[in-house]
């Protein structure tokens, strides 16, 4: 019987392991490259907006929805055909699409308001914690830290206290983000803008603020989508 050095057989075994991961990696890639040429994507133009189609007839949500989008959600609806084209039909998963998967929420939940009212409480929880509200102290990093601060967060504090015209509350310390309970009226007020949102811009708001762990960043993104290019890569560079 042959003997192998502890030194070789860990060697042999990285090297099978190695090649299990390649070739489970060319499977995925294999898996989501295939292309069956009878099935195709396409958009359908209708008179009050687009709707995605696969092999001519409605693609539909994980729910049986429609995909439909109205006519001022042109660009979504681009983009979400070109998503659906990346991945054959028999192996789309929406999870890997970002805007597909938006878009379900858009549709599936945030269409009925009272699931934007019911969800409206957890985004709001956000503002208590919100991550530019919280500011160092200054004697942390000798100051630098909170200068930094003030010349990054500060015109957002600015900006969310003059569009919802109310008092919100900022916190300074040593122990990073803290619960930082924001006034009765403040939640109210904002509380009543984040219901009057559409489902479009609802399912927006609430990727825009997981995403980023601040409510006031996801709101202005919200609020601004429709202001200049330059403005809105001022908001996207906070993030």
């Amino acid at each position: 019987m042959h003997s192998i050095s502890k030194r070789s057989a860990f060697t042999l075994f990285h090297n099978r392991r190695d090649r299990l991961y390649g070739r489970l990696i060319h499977d995925i890639a294999t898996r989501f490259n295939e292309k069956d040429s009878s099935d195709s994507f396409d958009l359908k133009t209708l008179s009050d907006g687009y709707q995605i189609l696969l092999n001519n007839n409605p693609f539909k949500t994980p729910s049986g929805k429609i995909f439909e989008f109205p006519l001022r959600k042109h660009n979504l609806a681009y983009s979400v055909l070109l998503e659906c084209r990346s991945f054959s039909p028999k192996f789309f998963e929406y999870y890997f699409s970002p805007l597909t998967s938006l878009s379900i929420r858009a549709i599936d939940i945030f269409s009925e308001k009272k699931n934007r009212e019911q969800a409206s409480d957890r985004l709001l929880k956000y503002l208590d914690t919100d991550t530019i509200l919280s500011f160092a102290s200054k004697d942390e990093s000798g100051g630098d830290l909170l200068v930094l601060q003030k010349k990054m967060w500060g015109p957002l504090h600015e900006w969310a206290q003059k569009y919802w015209d109310v008092q919100i509350l900022k916190t300074n310390n040593d122990f990073g983000i803290i619960m930082n309970p924001q006034p009765e009226k403040t939640r109210n007020l904002i509380k009543e803008w984040v219901c009057n949102l559409d489902q479009w811009q609802f399912a927006a708001l609430e990727r825009a603020i997981c995403l980023n762990k601040s409510f006031i960043i996801g709101a202005k993104m919200i609020a601004t989508a429709n202001s200049s290019p330059i403005e809105r890569l001022g908001i996207i560079h906070m993030m």
